[in-house]
């Protein structure tokens, strides 16, 4: 079996790599109530970091049965069939409910009785949701099954795309609510759109977090590595990290493609084959830079972050956020560093307590140096 998995999610201790600190730190703020914005770019980990969240409260459950029970209640919006209010509030019950009546939930306990249709000829759908929610726990209180849950929503994105506004300020008043049959907390998944959305002004989801995914850090990358290609020479390790940048899904793929070939030391060839999907995940991350405004990318009137984004590669090194907005002779430039550094393209650290931003993905450099050139 292939050790480097690139084209799913992954989960356990030898498929998915780094992140520790932030599973741990959004795992118990989950304990502590608190509802988190996971935000990255295409291929940044989202989905996999979501599963082992997932995975984290159900092993939680189990070694610690007198904690407070929290059920991760699961959801892929881009996967449901309609966001219409009258679809999608009653397909988020179903989740709801299925999580919470898993026999390994339930136990022994019996099913609560809960009203059928209950969303027929509602006019308020989340009403009907909030209804439904009290009557399960007041079926459930006193039980070995009760139990607390949090949202886990994947591809949160689309509901900004498709200005579900609605829907997102409904979810939020439902994050708001205190009583038990209210959601614990929720992790919501995505990417610049949902980062710009919650960063808006009369926004329902101002209690959100954001946690941001990006490359991954030297260590891990160099965990990753090892794990196939224990004895490769510290030179060509600097190379495949150079060259993906250690984001995670290129760090990956590459060392998929020389796991197929059986060698270490042909990266060249690998890195010829594995452009092509590399070039995907940037035509995805180009997207969301330009945000479908088609803006000028080139010249002295180039959007914010193309300008940046050139500056950083024309510089070749460390780049403090004050050097930049001094020279391109924009500010604030800060929100975009973090946005490249999200979608996992620029390195970010702090020099002096100023952020310093760095290009060190040669795969990307190249791609989107060809791009803005055509």
């Amino acid at each position: 079996m292939p050790l480097y998995t690139h084209d799913r999610c992954v989960v356990g201790p030898t498929a998915f790599f780094g992140r520790q600190l932030l599973l741990r730190n959004v795992g118990k703020g989950l304990e502590l109530g608190r509802s988190f914005a996971l935000i990255g770019g295409p291929k940044t980990g989202r989905t996999s970091v979501l599963a082992m969240l997932i995975a984290a409260l159900n092993e939680r459950r189990v070694r610690q049965p007198k904690a407070l029970r929290l059920t991760p209640v699961w959801v892929d919006v881009a996967s449901l069939p309609s966001l219409a209010s009258a679809t999608w509030v009653p397909e988020l019950w179903k989740r709801v409910e299925a999580a919470l009546t898993d026999p390994y939930v339930l136990g022994a306990n019996p099913v609560p009785r809960l009203p059928k249709n209950a969303f027929d000829g509602k006019k308020d759908p989340w009403q009907a949701f909030r209804e439904l929610a009290a009557e399960f726990w007041h079926q459930t209180t006193g039980r070995s099954s009760w139990s607390r849950y949090v949202f886990i929503i994947d591809n949160v994105d689309e509901l900004v795309l498709r200005r579900q506004y609605k829907a997102l300020h409904e979810l939020g008043k439902l994050l708001a609510d205190t009583g038990p049959e209210a959601p614990m907390g929720a992790v919501f998944a995505g990417g610049r759109f949902l980062c710009e959305y919650i960063g808006g002004e009369d926004v329902p989801m101002h209690a959100l977090r954001p946690v941001f995914l990006s490359s991954l850090t030297d260590a891990d990358a160099e965990a990753m590595i090892h794990l196939g290609f224990p004895e490769m020479t510290p030179q060509d390790r600097a190379s495949i990290k150079a060259g993906t940048g250690c984001h995670p899904y290129l760090l990956c793929r590459l060392l998929a493609e020389l796991e197929r070939l059986g060698s270490s030391v042909e990266l060249d060839s690998a890195l010829q084959a594995v452009r092509g999907d590399a070039q995907n995940v940037f035509n995805r991350t180009w997207q969301e830079l330009d945000l479908n405004r088609q803006v000028a990318v080139r010249g002295m009137y180039a959007a914010p972050e193309h300008a940046l984004m050139q500056f950083l590669i024309a510089d070749g090194g460390q780049v403090a956020i004050r050097r930049a907005q001094k020279e391109l002779g924009i500010k604030p430039l800060k929100e975009l560093g973090e946005m490249l550094h999200y979608e996992g393209i620029v390195e970010q650290s702090l020099t002096h307590d100023q952020p310093v931003l760095s290009a060190g993905c040669g795969l990307w450099n190249s791609w989107y140096t060809d791009r803005v050139n055509r």
